[in-house]
């Protein structure tokens, strides 16, 4: 986040706190509060007073304003109203609790009844203009790209990698772009298995991951590596491996597995391998990874997105006034632990 943001951020807040009229501290003061330049906090002020958060009055000072003008709003598109993976629902959180803080609204919109890309609603989105704010997650948008151009839409797109899949389009060319390293995440789960002596190293998720970056991933790390490989998929609403999916494994003669969380909204229990299934003698990394998920006993290696600071970068993102075209955001990572996050029975829930 930069200080701009920071400051306007901050501002916000106490001009949320504080009543019509009342004198916000002057521009040095603030200045020196949060160690930037009197200028800086200047052009802050000046965005606030041009939205009617405030008041300025040469030679006094700013005041919160009695009548605030209209606030922005941010509309995040959604592919439909059911079945949104866990990442995105974190994305969510962490873009309306950004937006909340900043002064904004937020505006959800379902964009195909039936959750597909080829039908696509767009009676949904013609409000869209101009003015508008818009973040699009992944590929699954790229139809619409052309008129969130054309309607010159402030856009920013989560996950541009993701558009490998997509056909040929240059509509993103003015868009704003939030990456998430998805392949950083997999060539370190891919390491960390090599490194450990592992040279049969198979990928397992449920059904729609098969079609996902992170998949692809795997099979470049494959590739690079002149290894071969084994893709299981398994049946949306399914995470635990069955003896058929295990007897792959074994034909695979599999020393390591990489799971792809992404379709499991949350997951609690012992630990990860019995839930899952996984044998004691195969090394396991997950990827996409979800917060969510607690074990009693043990906690597996695993990368993730941290799905609320994307939501928090994408909403900052697009208010910046400085409109920064890219920024790159780094999965966490989680080591393999004891743990004893949660004392209660096991619980699960998937998409």
């Amino acid at each position: 986040m930069t200080h701009h943001e920071e400051i306007r951020k901050e501002l916000l807040e106490q001009i949320s706190a504080m009543r019509p009229g009342e004198r916000i501290p002057n521009e040095l003061h603030l200045a020196e509060y949060f160690g930037v330049s009197r200028m800086t906090v200047n052009k802050v002020i000046t965005e606030l007073a041009k939205e009617g958060f405030l008041n300025r009055k040469r030679g006094i000072g700013s005041f919160v304003a009695r009548k605030r003008a209209s606030r922005k709003i941010v509309t995040i598109l959604l592919p439909s109203a059911m079945n949104l993976p866990a990442e995105l629902q974190h994305i969510i959180s962490g873009a309306a609790e950004t937006a909340r803080k900043m002064g904004v609204g937020i505006e959800l919109i379902a964009v195909s009844p039936d959750n597909s890309k080829d039908h696509i609603d767009f009676s949904a989105i013609e409000h869209l203009s101009e003015e508008s704010l818009v973040v699009a997650v992944s590929n699954w948008f790229y139809r619409i790209f052309p008129f969130l151009r054309e309607r010159k839409c402030r856009t920013l797109l989560i996950d541009r990698q993701l558009l490998q899949f997509a056909p040929e389009d240059d509509s993103i060319r003015d868009f704003q772009i939030l990456d998430c390293n998805v392949q950083e995440m997999v060539h370190t789960a891919f390491q960390r298995l090599y490194d450990s002596g592992c040279r049969r190293i198979a990928f397992c998720g449920v059904k729609p991951v098969l079609q996902s970056i992170t998949c692809h991933f795997y099979e470049l790390e494959l590739e690079q590596r002149k290894m071969s490989g084994c893709l299981m998929a398994m049946e949306n609403g399914k995470f635990r491996l069955t003896a058929e999916e295990l007897d792959s494994i074994r034909r695979f003669n599999a020393d390591g597995l990489i799971y792809d969380a992404s379709y499991v909204r949350s997951l609690s229990g012992s630990d990860f391998r019995s839930i899952i299934n996984i044998p004691e003698s195969l090394k396991c990394e997950v990827v996409r990874f979800n917060p969510q998920m607690n074990f009693l006993d043990k906690t597996p290696s695993a990368g993730m997105i941290n799905g609320f600071k994307v939501g928090e970068n994408a909403v900052s993102m697009l208010l910046d006034p400085a409109k920064p075209m890219y920024r790159l955001l780094s999965p966490e990572y989680i080591p393999e632990s004891d743990t004893l996050k949660l004392k209660q029975n096991i619980n699960f829930e998937l998409m």
